[in-house]
């Protein structure tokens, strides 16, 4: 078996094994497998959190269009009660904004 040819940044050999028939480890090899990270879920509060800063911005129709998305998402077991109430009370306030 032969060791990993790659050096560390410290100037250091890896003391990894080398796959078969290639110089360097499964970390260092050019086509690493399964080695990627792996992203969280984004939680139900991150999937609506860009909804809070997109609020100024919406006209009325969009407005009652998130209204009805954010009933469907709460209904859905998708965003939590709480949260919900808190992007209803500022979709009403804008569209008492917007509205004459």
């Amino acid at each position: 078996m032969q060791n990993c040819r790659y050096i560390l940044v410290t100037g250091d050999r890896c003391r990894g094994i080398a796959l078969s028939h290639r110089p360097y480890c499964r970390h260092h090899s050019e086509n690493p497998r399964n080695h990627q990270p792996k992203a969280k879920p984004l939680t139900r509060r991150q999937l609506w959190r860009g909804l809070a800063t997109e609020i100024p911005q919406l006209e009325v129709e969009e407005v009652f269009a998130t209204i009805q998305r954010l009933m469907d998402a709460l209904c859905g077991n998708e965003i939590s009660h709480r949260y919900a109430g808190k992007l209803l009370q500022a979709l009403s306030h804008r569209l008492r904004e917007i509205t004459p």
